[in-house]
């Protein structure tokens, strides 16, 4: 988890933090925490999940497994990094452009996939990682959306 924890929290963390922000907070600290952390959580935790049923059910090995949890948990983090980083500058594009070829080159390299231990993947393995890629990214729309309107008639339970 070294790729993702790297990639996905550390690095954008430190340079996103050195963006001057003079904006007053309209909303309360807790809200931004949770609107940002629990779409991203919940569909990587489905994901995961999901990943596991159907990888049992077709006998996937355990290699190919846990390359794809790696693939599509740094998909759902870099969607996550996309929503944060609106609206774009140029500092936020470079940083989402950057995070997202150094996680691909580390995908399609030789190198890269022996120094995090990722197995080539399978076609029968492509194909249930470009189903779960999909569905992430549907899921973590359908989290944002439900979480806004949430937010929005429950605004009470965040004071």
């Amino acid at each position: 988890m070294s790729l993702i924890s790297g990639l996905t929290i550390g690095l954008p963390a430190f340079i996103l933090a050195l963006e001057p922000n003079y904006n007053k907070i309209k909303t309360s600290f807790f809200i931004n925490i949770l609107s940002n952390s629990i779409p991203g959580g919940l569909t990587t935790v489905i994901n995961i999940l999901m990943l596991i049923g159907i990888t049992s059910l077709f006998k996937i090995s355990p290699a190919q497994t846990s390359t794809m949890a790696v693939i599509i948990t740094g998909y759902t983090a870099l969607l996550l990094i996309y929503r944060i980083s609106k609206p774009f500058n140029f500092l936020r594009k470079a940083l989402l452009a950057t995070l997202s070829t150094i996680f691909l080159l580390v995908l399609i390299t030789t190198s890269g996939r022996s120094v995090f231990s990722l197995a080539i993947l399978t076609p029968n393995s492509l194909l249930i990682l470009v189903l779960l890629t999909y569905l992430s990214t549907k899921l973590f729309g359908i989290f944002n959306q439900l979480l806004v309107i949430l937010i929005k008639k429950k605004n009470s339970w965040f004071i």
